[in-house]
């Protein structure tokens, strides 16, 4: 089960925001220093905190218990709305259809008493929003930890990377107190594998003993972002790609896209494909959920776009040349959003 850890959406205080719910539009003498510009970065920061509330953390970080009634400023301070809101979801969209030069506004102080018996208070908004920078340091610790727990066991597939180009797919890290093997197609390198803290922001440092392409791409230091229960992304720079933690021998089985069939003895460079065949490699690799993913080919990257002329995936396929890309429609059945991705088909002599 993969359990994402946020920054600045995870609070667990629960602090009740008390106002009237029947105030007349107009007439409420406000500063602009009383309100919360939309689009600052207290504002982004409340909307953050509206998804997926954890547990488990400092026990003085702000969460809404509902309802909350949020007052709507014009860019003159005029009151135009009061809305009650409910729960998270309706706050998030709240927040997200607010214009770009309106502002809103809480009523303080905001005071709770803590499990120890001292009181807690939030008098404005420059102390709800130093409230939720001391927040921020300590979730990205609490995060820095889990990562690092997470980096330390098994081993760790270059994953597919969506919005960059991606030249080793399918290799691997296998990290050792320090050192690492890496390996790709038929090259085995080693290294070293430094996981530290800078201001509290967990990074790897790689160095491969390699001075040509291949350490030229991943010897950096890499800043570590949390994804999922099994996989982080490294940046540096304009540069990224995710790694996906692999605690069996499934890593083995799907290292890419490529997917090799004998040609016909009495059709050479034409070979049998049948796609169903492939479905668990490619989930393997993209990280999918085949219970609420489903894949479409197609030949044509249109096709997949349009989501029409679909090769079932079934049946036996010919392809059409000795190396073919195929267009596989990635379908999230539970909202409808899609990605398309390319596999490789090659008819090889046996």
């Amino acid at each position: 089960m993969k359990k994402s850890i946020n920054l600045l959406i995870a609070f667990t205080l629960l602090i009740s925001f008390f106002a009237c719910q029947n105030e007349p539009i107009g007439g409420i003498d406000i500063s602009a220093e009383e309100t919360i510009a939309v689009n600052s970065e207290l504002y982004n920061n409340l909307a953050r905190i509206t998804d997926n509330p954890e547990s488990d953390l400092p026990t003085t970080c702000v969460n809404f218990n509902y309802p909350i009634t949020m007052y709507t400023f014009n860019p003159e301070l005029q009151l135009l709305a009061t809305t009650l809101i409910e729960n998270d979801a309706l706050f998030l969209t709240y927040l997200n259809n607010l214009e770009e030069d309106y502002s809103i506004s809480l009523s303080y102080p905001i005071t709770t008493q803590l499990e120890d018996g001292t009181t807690f208070t939030i008098n404005n908004n420059e102390e709800l929003k130093e409230n939720i920078e001391a927040c921020i340091e300590d979730i990205k610790l609490i995060e820095s930890e889990a990562v690092l727990q997470l980096i330390n066991n098994c081993v760790w597939k270059v994953g597919y990377t969506r919005n960059t180009d991606n030249p080793y797919l399918g290799a691997i890290f296998n990290e050792d107190n320090g050192s690492t093997a890496f390996t790709y197609n038929e090259q085995l390198l080693f290294g070293s594998w430094t996981t530290l803290f800078i201001e509290n922001e967990l990074h790897i440092n790689i160095s491969l003993n390699n001075s040509a392409e291949v350490g030229e791409y991943f010897n950096f230091d890499w800043k570590v972002e949390y994804l999922d229960s099994n996989s982080i992304q490294l940046t540096n720079g304009d540069k990224s790609f995710v790694i996906h933690q692999y605690c069996d021998d499934d890593y083995a089985l799907c290292t890419n896209f490529l997917f090799e069939e004998c040609e016909l003895e009495d059709n050479l460079d034409v070979a049998e494909f049948t796609f169903d065949d492939y479905n668990f490699c490619i989930n393997n690799i993209l990280q999918t959920d085949d219970s609420i993913t489903d894949l479409i080919f197609f030949e044509t990257e249109d096709d997949a776009i349009n989501n029409t002329n679909a090769i079932p995936s079934d049946q036996m396929y010919l392809n059409t040349s000795q190396f073919q890309y195929i267009y596989v429609r990635v379908q999230n059945l539970a909202d409808d959003n899609y990605y398309v991705v390319n596999i490789y088909l090659v008819a090889t002599p046996c």
